[in-house]
């Protein structure tokens, strides 16, 4: 299961991931890991709940106070580090991955608008997006799947006031802008297959049962034979 999960701040990406490896591993076997780490400060190349990868305070404004020119480098080789490739895992699950890069990078750090060189900056942020998905994730995973997820800028708002990330990037101001570009980014992305969910009303469950019955169609079939041979597994040890 290779999937891209996308979506404004505090739509529910990562609380979605994590809800995935979760039923995967119970439905699956197996371990489900996410990366999610495409918005500075928080660029470490590894999943973040691993405590002795999560950047100190300290080191977080350290990060923000580089240039655009460090910041974009750092986030392109961030970038390059997790594009697909022949030896790219079966399971994966990306949250934000380029669609973050493509929607803050000029809007927040800097960088990323029309009149950068491509050969040194890698250009236009929606360009590059393109590129990658082009040559590598078309190529490597065709199977994947992307997932926007969408709420309403009350919604967004709200859960900002009432639960802040640390240095999340998102401003109030900004909301209607970023669900508004992270809608043209996914209805631009070249990955065929894919789908959006409203978490507006949604509770965590009931989002990921809605995940569950719109990834249905997607499912490979290595995807279902592990389902099956896993539920298989599961009644002989029970009986």
């Amino acid at each position: 299961m290779r999937l891209v999960i996308i979506g404004c701040e505090y739509s529910g990406t990562t609380t979605l991931a994590s809800s995935i490896c979760k039923w995967a591993e119970n439905a699956m076997g197996g371990k489900f890991e996410f990366h999610d780490h495409w918005k500075f400060p928080h660029i470490g190349f590894d999943p973040l709940d691993h405590s002795a990868l999560v950047f100190t305070e300290q080191e977080q404004k350290e990060i923000m106070a580089l240039g655009p020119v460090m910041k974009e480098m750092m986030a392109r080789y961030n970038l390059v580090g997790h594009e697909p490739t022949e030896s790219t895992p079966a399971d994966q699950i990306l949250v934000g991955f380029h669609f973050d890069d493509t929607v803050y990078s000029s809007l927040y750090w800097a960088y990323g608008s029309g009149d950068e060189d491509p050969f040194i900056q890698g250009g236009p942020r929606a360009g590059y997006s393109r590129d990658i998905e082009e040559n590598r994730m078309l190529k490597f995973m065709p199977d994947c799947v992307l997932v926007l997820l969408k709420a309403s800028p009350e919604v967004i708002a709200k859960r900002m006031k009432e639960s802040p990330h640390q240095n999340g990037p998102l401003k109030k101001k900004d909301i209607d802008h970023v669900i508004q570009r992270f809608d043209e980014e996914y209805e631009a992305s070249l990955i065929a297959h894919k789908f959006t969910l409203d978490t507006s009303e949604s509770t965590v469950e009931e989002t990921l049962n809605e995940f569950l019955e719109s990834m249905a169609p997607f499912l490979t079939e290595s995807d279902k034979l592990r389902i099956n041979s896993h539920a298989a597994f599961k009644n002989k040890i029970q009986s």
